[in-house]
């Protein structure tokens, strides 16, 4: 019976173990989730049959080479945050004295263990000097070593004889020979005894002794002295500190919902706000710049202003090469200026076409003949509308079309005019077909641009953005279509920008600045200012697009990188249950494969996603929704509701800030045509030029690695610490400073 039971019990845990190993059972007695071919959805409203399960391919993830099984998700960032190093030291006098000598000052660089201060040690050395002498003497001990050994081969030699002629030695002096040798072992002995003490009592003195040298602990640079030479200083006192700029840390909180996505050893960008100081100054206003604009070659500036001069400044050469371009009959304002996009070469002298835009609603054309040296040869002018004035009121803004045949004004009563310059007459007034005994616009033009393909694109103090379609019809007659309008801006920006490519441009709103696609209207990105305060006066594209350049309520003014478009990056929202928070945007790169034919992968005990492919974009049809058990976050277990996905924007990171004796003056603004420089003019009549970033500083953010993640949430915040260290650059126009503010990126990963 005994064997029975135990065989049956034999089966009944083999069983049981068998029933383990293959995942039908789990130690807490819980049954586990099913396998995700059989996972249920629940339907919703215009989800189609969600109830059958998507089949997945693997996913490969280009961006992730090293990690075929890793997927970036939603990027969480932390603003406001700030850098500090990573090793910092205030070092400190270790005992009592009188500071004799300093030999760092601020800024010195160095290495762990160098000299930084002596305290008088008039006392100390001395002693240390005499207790060096006396264990470095080793007189006694080979004086007594000597004298043994004399001793102890006498009795050897004694022993000798005694053992080849018996009693030749009395036993007494062989005794005496003996208790001389012992006698003078033990003085050995004690001479290196005695000797070990010297040694002890100098290393005494000696660490005494160089306990009023102050050295460094850490390598690094020293950013305070604390006292100076003949000052007298306690143990404990703080001499100098020390801080190692080569790695930096930065440190923020999370939402806790969002500390299950995070790990140490995580990428994380680190994006500083860098500030730049301009590389010239032109004077030569007397009042308020109202216009900048460069010629095509890059050679020239031309400025305008309230004070009714245009300039022709050759601003590489020097700031007191300038020329002014005059009219004999015009006194007031100019309020724009623009410069044609074609220009002449005979021989060594080229010809360029500079229009301004004048308060008594003309426009004033130049031709100025320059020789390849940058002297200006001579100088013609026409007036347009010289008999018939384009506007009745003042011109504010001018665009050339990309052939350099047609002028675009705008004016302060919303009025648009398209001009030949061929035959300098009125092609078109631009209007609404809906509205065509109205202006373009019910408040004044601030902003024109024409595209590539001939359209142009309009911004407007009646808060607008408009885009036309200028052409002839049938009859030959020059028409405008109204293609579409967007309302909705803050019209704080007068100068708007359009990307040289006629693809994006810039619709401010309040602290926002969107980037939109002009061929549909979808908001592409955004970049935000809510550090300091509402857009202001100029918004601009860099000639390459990669960069932006805008004016703010703080008075700064600012260099964003702009993000990648849609062609570049995938963009995501990801659809939470509805008492859940939704995430933030997340750029999935270069995810593209491992679709099923809707677009949808499963990871086991996270979300279906729902992305484009590169380079394509987000049909309405595509579904997102997921039902998980065990996702790591406070909606565990809880059906989600599925969702459309919408192409998402995400922030722009500043790349530079400018600093200004007084930014918010600034008015108008331009680009050099190689995108290496920019220029202000502003309501203190100078104008400035400043650098822009490397193209390898604009593509290339600055990366470091997640080293903690905390276990407890701040009290009241429901707020969870992170910290990251980054190395610090070894180029000095890239080295960051402590201080500065610094966005923090952090890439999450689901693994499978």
């Amino acid at each position: 019976m005994l064997r029975f039971s135990l065989a049956l019990v034999s089966v009944v845990v083999v069983a049981l173990a068998i029933l383990w190993m293959t995942g039908l059972l789990s130690w807490s007695g819980e049954e586990k989730p099913r396998p995700r071919q059989q996972a249920q959805m629940k339907d919703s409203p215009g989800s189609g049959n969600l109830a059958q399960p998507y089949r997945t391919r693997p996913l490969e993830i280009a961006s992730v080479p090293d990690s075929p099984r890793t997927i970036l998700v939603d990027p969480i960032v932390l603003t406001d945050t700030t850098l500090a190093p990573v090793q910092e030291a205030e070092v400190p006098s270790r005992v009592d004295g009188q500071l004799q000598q300093v030999y760092v000052r601020l800024g010195s660089q160095l290495s762990a263990g160098d000299l930084i201060a002596q305290l008088d040690d008039t006392v100390s050395r001395p002693e240390m000097e005499m207790a060096k002498v006396r264990a470095e003497s080793t007189a006694d001990i080979e004086v007594a070593k000597r004298i043994r050994d004399y001793w102890d081969l006498e009795y050897k030699i004694a022993q000798q004889v005694n053992r080849a002629v018996p009693n030749a030695v009395a036993m007494l002096e062989l005794r005496q020979r003996e208790v001389q040798r012992d006698r003078y072992e033990f003085e050995w002995i004690a001479s290196v005894e005695k000797n070990h003490i010297a040694r002890h009592e100098y290393e005494q003195k000696r660490r005494l002794w160089e306990l009023h040298q102050i050295r460094s602990p850490i390598p690094g640079e020293v950013t305070k002295l604390y006292k100076r030479v003949g000052e007298g200083v306690k143990a404990g006192e703080t001499i100098v500190r020390i801080a190692n700029y080569d790695r930096l840390y930065v440190e923020g909180a999370i939402p806790l919902p969002m500390r299950a996505m995070v790990r140490p050893g995580m990428r994380v960008l680190v994006e500083p706000e860098r500030q730049q100081g301009w590389l010239k100054e032109l004077r030569g206003h007397t009042a308020t710049v109202t216009g900048l604009a460069l010629t095509p070659d890059g050679r020239f500036l031309i400025s305008s202003g309230e004070d009714g001069r245009l300039v022709f400044w050759d601003w590489a050469v020097s700031a007191q090469r300038a020329v002014e371009l005059r009219d004999a009959k015009f006194s007031r304002e100019y309020g724009c200026v623009a410069s044609s996009p074609a220009i002449e070469r005979r021989g060594e002298v080229v010809s360029y076409t500079i229009f301004a835009g004048s308060a008594d609603g003309r426009i004033r054309m130049w031709q100025v003949d320059a020789s390849t040296s940058g002297r200006i040869v001579r100088v013609s002018q026409t007036v347009i509308g010289e008999v018939l004035p384009i506007h009745r009121t003042a011109i504010r803004c001018l665009a050339i079309s990309a052939d350099g045949k047609m002028v675009a004004s705008g004016s302060e009563d919303g009025d648009i005019c398209v001009t030949s310059l061929e035959t300098q007459q009125t092609l078109c007034r631009v209007r609404d077909p809906a509205t065509p005994r109205e202006p373009a616009h019910r408040a004044a033009v601030t902003s024109l641009a024409f595209l590539p393909e001939g359209d142009l694109v309009s911004a407007s103090q009646d808060r607008t953005l408009a885009r036309w379609q200028i052409g002839q019809d049938t009859q030959g007659n020059w028409t405008s279509d109204l293609l579409w309008r967007m309302d909705g801006r803050s019209a704080d920006v007068a100068q708007l920008g359009i990307s040289r490519d006629g693809r994006r441009a810039l619709f401010e709103s309040g602290e926002e600045l969107r980037i939109l696609d002009l061929r549909g209207g979808q908001t592409l990105a955004v970049i935000s200012s809510r550090r300091s305060g509402y857009f202001r006066s100029i918004a601009l594209f860099s000639p390459e697009g990669r960069q932006v350049l805008t004016t703010t309520a703080g008075g700064r003014l600012h260099l964003w990188n702009v993000p990648p478009t849609q062609e570049e990056s995938a963009w995501l929202r990801l659809a939470y249950h509805k008492g859940f928070r939704y995430h933030t945007p997340m750029v999935l790169g270069a995810l593209n494969a491992g679709l099923t034919p809707n677009g949808a992968a499963l990871l086991p005990g996270w979300l279906f996603l729902a992305y484009p492919q590169r380079g394509q974009s987000l049909a309405s049809d595509v579904l997102l929704a997921s039902y998980t058990p065990d996702l790591p976050s406070p909606a565990s277990a809880t059906s989600f509701t599925t969702q459309i996905p919408e192409l998402w924007p995400v922030d722009a990171r500043e790349l530079r800030l400018y600093a200004m004796s007084d930014p918010s003056s600034v008015t108008c603004a331009a680009f050099s045509p190689d995108g290496r420089f920019c220029f202000t003019g502003g309501s203190d009549k100078v104008i400035r030029v400043w650098p822009t970033p490397s193209l390898e500083e604009t593509i290339r953010p600055l990366e470091g690695v997640l080293v903690y993640v905390g276990q407890q949430v701040e009290s009241g915040g429901g707020l969870v610490r992170v910290r990251a260290e980054l190395e610090n650059p070894r180029i000095r126009s890239a080295r960051l400073e402590l201080g500065i503010r610094v966005t923090l990126t952090v890439l999450p990963e689901l693994r499978r």
